[in-house]
């Protein structure tokens, strides 16, 4: 999904989807490339080399996760666990790390991932009731917590209400709108596992994307830092008023 009222695109065109492509979501970030003669696009994928065409844009797309950012005051005392406000995290497992949740110490700026034990710097993450267990030496600290939760049907009615029922063109005639040209988009497809807060207000945000077999903690079209070039420039790290990712871009689709 994507915030209607933060985001905005110089050029908004109806465009061909690549006949082995599937896009399902809003904010994706799009390639293009040639089928049959024609353009069409497909959600980046991330080896690089790729020409982006801009953003997807869908009125009737219902996501099924969503970003959350939370912040946890770590017990000074044994025992030292917590609970996210959330259950059933998504925990897409690469390197033995749950790589879709993170969190970053506010106390001291060290950033700190999840895994199934704690340790200097790591935390024990229980994915189906969001429980938390710390480390000795993030005892009185702040942390904040950044992770992607499953949504239940009524909990996405309750964030995105009804969304439109009837055919699109995107089913009907397999085509979309993309918005590109110069703008800016605050989307919820991104990778909540990387270290944004440490990337710096001007960093460059390198493409999208990564399938299982190139980037284990990402998915197509959604926006990483482990891609081959640049895409776009971070200006808002998700927070608690707005989990979603700003950045900004300048591409004709």
């Amino acid at each position: 999904m994507y915030d209607l009222k933060a985001s905005h695109f110089s050029l908004s065109l109806e465009k061909n989807i690549l006949t082995t492509a599937t896009i399902t979501q809003e904010g994706l970030l799009l390639i293009t490339g040639i089928e049959a003669g024609e353009e069409v696009v497909s959600p980046c994928t991330g080896p690089g080399g790729e020409v982006f065409a801009g953003f997807s844009i869908l009125d009737n797309a219902v996501p099924t996760t969503y970003p959350v950012v939370e912040e946890i005051a770590v017990p000074a005392l044994a025992p030292l666990t917590a609970t996210l406000s959330h259950t059933n995290i998504v925990t897409v497992v690469n390197a033995g790390l749950y790589n879709e949740a993170c969190g970053y110490n506010d106390t001291d700026g060290q950033a700190l991932t999840c895994d199934t034990t704690s340790a200097d710097n790591q935390i024990l993450l229980v994915p189906v009731t969001g429980g938390l267990t710390f480390h000795a030496d993030e005892a009185g600290d702040t942390i904040t917590m950044r992770y992607r939760y499953t949504l239940t049907t009524e909990a996405a009615k309750r964030l995105f209400y009804e969304r439109n029922v009837n055919n699109t063109a995107c089913a009907t005639f397999t085509q979309l709108t993309v918005g590109g040209g110069t703008g800016e988009m605050y989307t919820s497809e991104y990778d909540c596992g990387v270290d944004w807060e440490n990337l710096g207000a001007t960093a460059l945000l390198p493409e999208a994307g990564g399938s299982a077999a190139t980037a284990a903690n990402t998915s197509d079209g959604w926006l990483t830092v482990q891609g081959g070039q640049d895409a776009c420039r971070l200006i808002h790290v998700p927070d608690e008023d707005d989990p979603r990712l700003g950045v900004a871009f300048d591409f004709i689709p």
